[in-house]
């Protein structure tokens, strides 16, 4: 993300045009942290260069957010905190799954304490991150719809069933077990409920379990899928490839890595 203060208005680059507008995440975010230091925002230009593939369940929203308070902030001579920049970037997304991460870096859980009105974030230290792939389809799920597809109550079952597995997981990651370790991405809350959103969700995740010790779960609210893998020397691509004519969607198979730096500013000029 590059921010160059003008004098035309606030224009937009480098993203599909549908976002090129002020109602961008990125420009809402650099206003209302303006709107909190109680000063009017500058005409700016922005030109955007990311890599993060846009609705498909992988944070571009948090990343437009971060980005906005992060210019934002240096504007106004880095009036604000960390800790606020995440709590401002954490109410304009409505939860701090993403935010945390990001602006943080390295493997992170958070949530909102309603007793204290405040968002809260821990970060782990993963001594081996598994190998991750993400699989990015041709097509776009809205969050709206994602979200709608969940259940209003879920059975005591459930519930513990999850817990059990989460622990299970956050354990393995942090104490570099690897025993049994795709039990611990087993899921009862959203994967059978957002699942058959997601047009060749079944077909991908047998196909993978039965030809790789791997685990396939749902990026976000999805459509991406995620998938975990132990041991790289095979890679995920031709797998995928293989299901190419029974496959209804294109799916793009991209490398990823555990980022622990969380956000920086490349480079500033006065």
């Amino acid at each position: 993300y590059t921010f160059l203060l003008s004098d035309e208005g606030v224009v937009i680059s480098g993203c599909p045009e549908a976002f090129c507008n002020p109602d961008h995440m990125t420009v809402r975010a650099f206003h209302a942290l303006y709107l909190e230091a109680g000063q009017k925002p500058p005409d700016f230009r922005l030109h955007l260069d990311s890599k993060i593939p846009i609705a498909r369940g992988l944070g571009s929203s948090a990343a437009c957010i971060l980005a906005g308070l992060a210019a934002a902030n240096r504007f106004l001579g880095n009036r604000f905190s960390e800790e606020k920049l995440f709590d401002l970037a954490c109410r304009l997304e409505g939860h701090p799954d993403n935010i945390a991460p990001a602006l943080f870096g390295g493997f992170c859980a958070g949530l909102y304490d309603d007793r204290s009105d405040r968002f809260l974030y821990r970060k782990f230290a993963v001594p081996h991150f598994p190998h991750l792939y993400a699989l990015v389809p041709d097509f776009c799920l809205s969050t709206t719809r994602a979200r709608s597809a969940l259940p209003n109550a879920y059975s005591k079952e459930d519930m513990i069933a999850t817990i059990q597995h989460l622990v299970w997981l956050l354990g393995n990651l942090t104490q570099n077990k690897r025993e049994n370790f795709t039990a611990g991405f087993e899921d009862c809350v959203h994967h059978p409920y957002r699942g058959p959103l997601i047009p060749d969700w079944e077909t991908i995740r047998r196909h993978l379990s039965q030809k790789e010790d791997c685990a396939v779960t749902i990026s976000g609210s999805g459509p991406t899928l995620l998938v975990w893998v132990e041991d790289a020397r095979r890679p995920i691509a031709p797998l995928v490839e293989e299901l190419a004519p029974v496959l209804k969607a294109k799916w793009e198979v991209l490398p990823c890595a555990l980022n622990v730096t969380g956000l920086r500013i490349a480079s500033w000029e006065e």
